[in-house]
Parts: structure tokens; sequence; C-alpha cells
């Protein structure tokens, strides 16, 4: 009931505070966190303690494909392919100068812990990604269409970046191994050229199944929900 009620309060307050220049991210963040407080004092069910202490993996699992699928949905092909360079620029190059920055300096607060170089380095993927700039995403601010493009594609390919490198060293950490550099560049080359080629499969077959089903709107909204979490799935 917690999770649907949410899901509610989203849609409504998305609607309300769609003309208002405020935050939509940071703005369900906040119900998010008094919800929780609120559901927590007022009811003694616990399906919010199950949902605090569930599997991480499963809350990924759940939560990921929807909002992977929700940047991609809104942004516009063709300015993104105009705009590639500054994304993949932002999204890549950015992105690795930011993590080696990040965990060089985890490293040196955690001299004394005896942190491995690999746990700051998962630690600089996880803070590496966390960008104040994606609370200003839904706001107006001087932000041109093409600024929004590049923070929308940037986000997108600074995520999947980061899942798959999260992937590939934890297996390392996780289970005490040694660094094995073929066996990391393996797993990222299989995970990085299995995902663009099982997306780009699945985005064909959507676009050729779509137009069947045109006067069928829930096998529209079926096969548009199914396909992310397939894919995720097969994927991971």
């Amino acid at each position: 009931m917690f999770l649907f009620f949410i899901l509610f309060i989203g849609c409504l307050f998305k609607t309300i505070f769609a003309s208002l220049r405020i935050p939509y991210t940071g703005l369900i963040i906040l119900i998010g966190f008094i919800g929780g407080i609120l559901f927590n004092i007022f009811t003694k069910d616990d399906t919010f303690l199950t949902i605090t202490t569930a599997s991480p993996d499963l809350l990924v699992g759940i939560f990921l494909p929807a909002l992977v699928f929700e940047s991609a949905y809104r942004t516009e092909y063709h300015a993104f392919m105009k705009s590639l360079y500054s994304i993949l620029l932002f999204s890549i190059v950015g992105y690795l100068i930011s993590l080696f920055s990040i965990s060089t300096l985890n490293k040196c607060l955690f001299l004394f812990q005896q942190w491995t170089f690999l746990q700051c380095l998962m630690l600089g993927i996880i803070l590496s990604i966390t960008r104040p700039i994606t609370l200003m995403r839904q706001t107006d601010y001087g932000k041109t269409k093409r600024l929004s493009i590049i923070l929308e594609g940037e986000a997108i390919i600074n995520n999947s970046l980061a899942i798959i490198l999260f992937n590939a060293i934890k297996s390392f950490v996780v289970n005490d191994q040694l660094w094995h550099t073929i066996k990391f560049f393996k797993t990222t080359a299989i995970a990085l050229v299995g995902g663009i080629g099982f997306g780009g499969i699945a985005g064909l077959l959507e676009i050729i199944c779509l137009p069947h089903f045109y006067d069928d709107p829930i096998s529209e909204v079926t096969i548009t929900t199914a396909i992310p979490y397939m894919l995720y799935w097969l994927c991971k």
C-alpha cells in the first residue's frame, strides 16, 4: 500500500506543481521522506519496514529500468545525435576524471582504515553519479534546449557506465579476488556490447510491433513497460 500511495502522490504533485519553478526530483525526495515518517508513525503495518530492509538488488531491479527508460523516452533522438560529442565528453571523459579524482581522495581520507584502492574506486563510482545538477533538470533557469538534451543524455550514458563499472569491480571486492586486468576488460566489454546490442534489437522489435497495437492501449502499455525490465534482467 505504501508504494502505490507514494506513486499516486508523486503523480499528483507532478501535475499540481507542473507550472511552478520547483525541481521535481527534489520535491519527490522531500515527499518520500515526509511520507515515510508519517506512514511509520500512524500505521502498524510493517510494509515500510519490509521495504527499507529489502535487498538492494531487488530495489534497483524495480526502479532502475523505469528510471532509465523514462530518461531515454523523453530524450529527442535527433537532438541527442546532434549533441552526441558533447554528451560523450561529459558522460565518459568527465565521469572518469571525477571517478579517479574522488577515488584518490577517498584513498587519502580512509588511509587509516586500510581501504584498498578498489574499495575506494567503488565508492567513487557511486559518488561520481550523485550530481547536484540532476536536481535542477526540471527547472528553466536560463536552460536552453541543447543544454537540456546534453544533461539528459549525459545522465543516461553516465549512469549506464557506472552500473557496468560497479558490477565489474564488485566481483573483485566482494570475493576478495586479486585484480585481473583481462577479466575486468572482458566483463566490461561483454556488458557494454551486449547491452547496446540487446537494446538496439529490442528497440527495433518495439518499433516494428507497436504499430500493430495502435488501437490496443493495454498492449501498448504492457509492451512498453515489459521490454525495459526484460532487457535489464537479461543483461544483468
